[in-house]
């Protein structure tokens, strides 16, 4: 009975730490201050998402990966929140983990892919289509997406 019990409050603790899904929005500035983005407009440069206690990325060189210190993925200016889970997401993230990374990854491409994509296809976000007619998301598309799905700005989770 006591075994019971201890498997029954592991299984509640597992179940509230993944109880929401968390996205990054991070920013790069130019030498000059301008900021670089992908859309004319836009406000991001990369995207990521918490993972248990560590932070998921698509980074040029090392590909998906896990990274323990959100400071060393960029400069955070933003965050997204959601109160349910994302379904399957131990085994989504293992799927990912070690893809390589192609700035511009057809978005059916299962070998290949970018910050964007990496989330939007985990979160289960939609491409929409770009200008060259192509389906895919960049940071921002993705971001006002999210809010269409429900996520909510977090200014309470940026470091102070």
């Amino acid at each position: 009975m006591q075994n019971l019990f201890f498997s029954a409050l592991i299984f509640l603790f597992s179940f509230y730490t993944q109880a929401e899904t968390t996205v990054y929005f991070f920013e790069y500035r130019m030498p000059n201050g301008q900021v670089y983005t992908f859309d004319e407009g836009g406000r991001f440069y990369h995207v990521a998402m918490k993972y248990k206690n560590q932070v998921l990325e698509a980074h040029p060189y090392f590909g998906v990966r896990l990274v323990v210190d959100i400071k060393k993925v960029g400069h955070l200016v933003a965050v997204l929140k959601h109160h349910q889970a994302v379904k399957n997401l131990d085994l989504k993230v293992q799927a990912e983990l070690g893809k390589k990374f192609d700035l511009y990854s057809p978005w059916n491409d299962p070998t290949t892919t970018q910050c964007s994509k990496l989330i939007g296809q985990i979160i289960g976000v939609s491409p929409v289509i770009v200008a060259n007619g192509n389906l895919s998301l960049s940071p921002d598309l993705l971001y006002a997406e999210l809010i269409k799905h429900g996520f909510r700005d977090c200014q309470s989770c940026l470091p102070k």
